[in-house]
């Protein structure tokens, strides 16, 4: 999905520098204006999905590879989500975890 909304964040300001190149031949103020509001457009979308893809990312909970780093995991008493213990607090509820 995320692929599909950066192929539109692409055309997106595709459309615009082709407006600009389209606004400097013909000499149009309204094409100008119209391409510089599409790239900021298309320009937004990207910083918008790249910072969506890091949230994302933040989410996943990798127990395997944090066993291998000498992390301890263990499930919050109180919504039994994985947690590593030494972060001190479920990354869920916000309980503190105890052993």
């Amino acid at each position: 999905m995320n692929r599909i909304y950066s192929v539109l964040a692409l055309l997106v300001g595709l459309l615009g520098v082709s407006l600009f190149i389209i606004s400097y031949q013909n000499e149009s103020m309204f094409m100008l204006v119209i391409g510089a509001l599409m790239l900021v457009l298309g320009i937004l979308l990207t910083v918008f999905i790249m910072t969506m893809n890091l949230y994302n990312k933040d989410q996943e909970f990798d127990s395997e590879g944090l066993k291998k780093q000498g992390l301890t995991i263990m499930n919050c008493k109180s919504c039994s989500t994985e947690n590593v213990l030494e972060d001190k607090y479920c990354r869920k509820c916000g309980e503190e975890l105890e052993e």
